[in-house]
This record gives structure tokens, sequence and C-alpha cells, in this order.
């Protein structure tokens, strides 16, 4: 995508400013290998989920106990971005979806409404154009995804849930790691000039929810919790699942199976609800405190 913008293939506005870090975690890229995540089509070689200390970086951006996060944290301060997208690949359930989208929790700010009403479908509709049927992320547990799931709660500790704390809008694409490589590619390339032709539209509106969502509340909430009771259908495509004997272990052995695909509508629970709830009251810091910058 960067070469096709550098050759004007992708067209992009005069007033967008385009921020790009090819890898975040550089010590999991050359920890290269082709077995540590079982089942994943491609490539031939890949990194690691950890870096060189061993550290999971996409859950780190509260501790920040890595120097990666820490030089994230300050360049995205430095840019105060509209959007912040973290693009992931995902492995779980199999299902006809190339690629899910982990939009940050609407709940959580002032902007959520504008986020689930205007933002996400002007983005289903783009890649829609392009020939992909997007669905929420995937996040199910202990059970098929025909039978629904509740949306991914991303706190702060993850690169999108941070990012929010301050008003940017946070996506977190997942390509289906059971597609072959080449599709997953072709996918995050088509997302990604969706995202970047979004501000020629959207940009006054998305630049009036950010002042919105950073006008400071008395309270704030310190924990949520997902709402059971209400829920959104949303179109699912899919395949028959049913249990086989392992020819490893002999015991049973959920299997997907691809010449059974299906396309129907699944309960979404996308809905959080207060869990602790703190009043925010006046702070005295001392001269003395030192805030080291990254």
């Amino acid at each position: 995508m960067l070469r096709d913008l550098a050759a004007g293939k992708v067209k992009i506005g005069p007033d967008i400013v385009l921020a790009v870090i090819p890898v975040f975690n550089i010590g999991g890229m050359l920890n290269r290998g082709s077995f540590s995540r079982a089942n994943q089509n491609g490539p031939g070689a890949y990194g690691f989920r950890g870096n060189a200390r061993n550290l999971d970086l996409n859950r780190d951006f509260i501790k920040m106990d890595a120097r990666e996060t820490r030089s994230l944290v300050g360049l995205f301060h430095r840019l105060d971005p509209d959007l912040f997208i973290d693009n992931h690949v995902s492995n779980g359930a199999d299902y006809q979806h190339v690629m899910t989208l982990l939009s940050t929790q609407k709940d959580k700010f002032a902007f959520g409404a504008y986020l689930e009403n205007e933002l996400e479908p002007a983005i289903y509709a783009g890649m829609k154009k392009k020939g992909y049927d997007l669905v929420p992320y995937v996040n199910h547990w202990g059970h098929t995804p025909d039978s629904g799931w509740q949306q991914f709660y991303e706190g702060p500790r993850f690169a999108s849930g941070f990012t929010t704390l301050f008003g940017s809008f946070g996506f977190v694409p997942e390509t289906h790691m059971l597609k072959p490589y080449a599709s997953r590619v072709k996918a995050t390339y088509e997302l990604m000039t969706t995202f970047i032709a979004l501000p020629a539209v959207k940009g006054g509106e998305i630049r009036r929810m950010r002042t919105q969502a950073m006008s400071v509340p008395a309270d704030h909430i310190l924990r949520w919790r997902a709402d059971t009771v209400q829920f959104r259908w949303i179109p699912f495509k899919g395949y028959e699942a049913r249990y086989e004997p392992s020819e490893v272990s002999g015991q049973p052995r959920l299997f997907y199976d691809r010449k059974r695909p299906y396309t129907k509508q699944v309960k979404f629970f996308n809905h959080y609800l207060p869990a602790v709830c703190i009043h925010a009251g006046s702070h005295v810091f001392p001269l003395g405190l030192l805030i080291i910058q990254p």
C-alpha cells in the first residue's frame, strides 16, 4: 500500500497525515519460525508473539514494561491521531470471512453512538463494495460462533483501548489465520485504503466527535461488565460444525466442515454496563515528581 501511495496508485487527501509503523514488535519479528501457531496458513516463516524479553506487547499499554510500548506511546501523543488502527491476525473458529473488525467498545465515550451509527456502517459499506463482508471480531468462548458472541472488551492494556482514552477512534482488524496468506494481505490492503478514504467524507464529524469525547466527566468508569440482555442481529457466514474423533488422541475434536457453508443471523452482544465508577476529585502533584519521556 505504501508503494502504491508513493506511485500515486492510491490517492490520499491533502489534509490527511498518514503515519505507519511497519513493525512494532521488532524482536518478535526477528524470532522467525513456522510452528509457533498451529494451522496458520502462511507465510512460510513468521514472527513470535513475545518480544526479545518475551513480553506480550499487545497487553503492555498500561504498565508499559517494554521500550517498544513506551516509544509507540510517545509517538502517539506527538501525532494525536483521529484514527488508530492496529493490524492483527486472528486464530480460533473457522468461518468464511477473511477479515473481522474489532471497534473500540462504543459505551465508553461520548462518540459511541457516532461510531456505531455512522463510522462503522461507512467502513462496512466500503468493504462491501470491494467484495468483503466484514463481521465484528468473533469473540466466542466454549461454543461455535453460530450461537452468537459478546463484543471483545479491549481495556486500556490493549493498544486500541489505550489510544481511545485520548479520544482516538481505535480499531483492530483481524484477518483469519486459516485463510491463505495472500488473501489476508489483500484484505488488509483493501481495509486500509477504506480507512484512508474516510476523512475525505467524515473528517469534520470525526474531529467534532473527538472534541466531545475529551470533555472531562465528573465520574469515571473504571470497570465494565457485559450486558447479557441487549443484543443486535448480525449476518454471519460460517461452516457447519460437529465433533469427530481426533486422529491423535481419539478424543472428540471440533471440526468445521467447509463443504457445508451457511449464512445466518446471529446474536451480537455489544453493550456494556458500568461495574466500578469513581468520582474524580482534585489532585496535587509535587514539584519533585519526575516524568521520564520515552
